[in-house]
């Protein structure tokens, strides 16, 4: 998170992989997932997920905070679905407090509201467990990216789906050039 942020502004940034919690990533320029799933492929750019979904990528750690991600391991709100999290956010948030004002108005079916109320603390820290830290204090370091090497890392990792011209194309055309972090 703090790379992406940090590196953005003068380059294209494509973040590979399907963990959910990235796609609050997509809310900084260049940015860009890259997701590999069942012999398909997929890249998400910000205004991808704003159509999916209705909201800013920067408000997608609600959904994860309220929904859960059995990935990770965090329960979010029990018995409340991500689709329901989505929902609540379209129509009440997009934030954590807008939803609980809410719930605290009875704007909210009564089990939505109740589930909400009694699991507010699981339902911050999971929001905390799903925020990517993007101010992470990082030492000066010079690096190289190069898209030959970053092959024979794939290869080395047996990440040989990500190996097939049509997967690798985004990373293929990227430039060579040194990255100052």
């Amino acid at each position: 998170g703090t790379l992406v942020k940090k590196l953005r502004k003068d380059n294209k940034i494509i973040i590979y992989s399907n963990d959910h919690d990235f796609l609050q990533l997509l809310k900084f320029k260049n940015t860009k997932i890259f997701k590999s799933y069942q012999n398909k492929t997929e890249i998400i750019t910000k205004k991808d997920f704003i159509q999916n979904f209705g909201f800013s990528p920067k408000f997608y750690t609600n959904v994860l905070a309220i929904g859960g991600d059995q990935t990770d391991e965090y329960p979010g709100v029990k018995g409340i679905s991500d689709k329901t999290a989505e929902s609540l956010i379209k129509e009440f948030g997009p934030t954590l407090e807008e939803i609980y004002k809410a719930a605290e108005e009875n704007k909210l079916k009564p089990r939505i509201s109740n589930l909400l109320k009694e699991q507010k603390d699981m339902c911050l820290l999971c929001k905390k467990l799903a925020t990517i830290r993007t101010s992470v204090l990082l030492t000066e370091k010079e690096s190289s990216y190069n898209p030959d090497k970053l092959k024979e890392n794939f290869k080395r990792l047996r990440f040989h789906s990500l190996l097939f011209k049509d997967k690798f194309h985004e990373i293929e055309n990227l430039p060579k050039q040194r990255i100052k972090i």
